[in-house]
């Protein structure tokens, strides 16, 4: 979409200048308008950018978890510093080494001189600053504690990221080997067995009973194939169909808690995800009942989430927040212990967040035990699948080789 750079002045009298994305001239002339600038330039940019840029714009136009986290923290030093929302903005939005984000922050910062909360501008982009970050910003904007509450939630943020990519490292290993393990028995099945046909009918004798099975499996693959792939494709399909329902989604994840080992490991994440949280929320000055509402949208289980939902309800109602949580059993005991105590000395987000620590460092330990366990089982189980294969192979040649002897 083209760019359109432009000089203004906003209802205040202050000078602004900047860069929106509009299909033409005039639909960038009508989005200044709509914000209340009284319009002195408007030219359409030339984007002769070098090849770097251009790799750059087109393979790093998606705004990471990582850099809004980054974002987070910059901003928080240099409102530290003294200076003003809108030209910290300014100046991060030139340190930008993300494209996309650098457009995003200077379109903040034109927001922000037009007279416009740093919230409310950042809430026009939820897909990039969810409701819980935008919450956060609002209380400390309201508190006139905004530098606080960013250093706050930047903490949260990379705390999360931090969380997340080592879960991703410990299970990306066991996923390859899944992957690659499937790949390689369907390329033997399907490819490689079918040349050994002929061989095995010109031994001219009975085939073992492995081998035999061997043979069926294959023929039964190589010539339905098409089929087998055509009704994968219709199954994952119907199964992304009834996850998009509630009720699909719901069963789902209510199953994915009851599984073994996996499920714990699962509970203890998510439940880390909300303490953690919730105690961002609650200590930059979000209401109570408002943060555990903002908390639940945030995990990634919905059966969790419509607990944490039933949970905001019992507080509203005038319920206290652990007992509220000892009604839904799905809150670990550590967490709600720690919430008792925080209601009682009113340190309420401090022991959240130590509880939160405390689920991390638990549901971290669990699914290192996991891959250590799953790892060599899935060598143990796929190398003695490929052995089976070979072996069954291999059987007529060597009886067929004793005959001859």
């Amino acid at each position: 979409m083209p760019q359109f750079a432009y000089k203004a002045k906003a209802e205040s009298g202050a000078a602004l200048q900047g860069v929106i994305e509009a299909a033409d001239r005039s639909q960038a002339l009508r989005q200044l308008k709509a914000m209340g600038y009284y319009l002195l330039a408007l030219d359409e940019r030339r984007l002769d950018q070098s090849w770097r840029e251009q790799l750059r714009s087109a393979f790093g136009a998606r705004i990471r978890p990582r850099d809004v986290a980054l974002l987070t923290r910059q901003l928080a030093s240099l409102l530290e510093a003294g200076l003003l929302v809108a030209e910290s903005l300014r100046i991060l939005a030139r340190q930008c080494e993300n494209l996309a984000l650098g457009r995003l922050v200077e379109a903040l910062a034109a927001r922000v001189e037009g007279s416009k909360s740093l919230s409310a501008a950042m809430a026009e982009h939820p897909r990039v600053f969810s409701p819980q970050y935008t919450s956060i910003i609002r209380a400390g904007e309201e508190g006139g504690m905004l530098p606080e509450s960013l250093t706050r939630l930047a903490d949260h943020l990379e705390a999360d990221v931090k969380f997340r990519e080592q879960v991703r490292s410990a299970l990306a290993y066991p996923a390859f080997l899944c992957i690659s393990g499937v790949a390689v028995v369907a390329i033997l099945l399907t490819f490689v067995i079918p040349r050994f046909l002929s061989l095995f009918a010109a031994l001219g004798q009975d085939l073992p009973l492995p081998t035999r099975i061997l043979i069926a499996t294959s023929s039964f693959m190589a010539t339905w194939w098409p089929v087998i792939l055509m009704g994968l494709l219709v199954l994952i399909f119907g199964c992304v169909q009834l996850l998009r329902t509630r009720q699909g989604r719901l069963g789902w994840h209510r199953a994915k808690l009851n599984l073994p080992v996996i499920g714990q490991v699962s509970h203890k994440a998510e439940m880390a995800v909300f303490s953690q949280t919730f105690a961002a929320l609650i200590g930059s000055g979000v209401r109570v009942v408002q943060a555990l509402e903002i908390s639940a949208e945030t995990l990634g289980n919905r059966h969790l989430s419509e607990r944490v939902g039933r949970l905001a309800e019992a507080v509203r109602q005038g319920k206290s927040i652990h007992q509220a949580m000892d009604k839904q059993e799905v809150f670990p005991v550590v967490l709600v212990s720690m919430t008792a105590v925080g209601e009682q000395t009113g340190q309420l987000d401090d022991l959240v967040a130590r509880a939160a620590e405390v689920l991390r460092e638990e549901s971290q330990r669990a699914i290192q035990r996991l891959t250590m366990l799953l790892e060599p089982a899935l060598i143990v189980m796929l190398g003695g699948l490929v052995a089976l294969i070979v072996a069954a192979i291999l059987l007529p040649i060597f009886r067929s080789s004793a005959l001859v002897q």
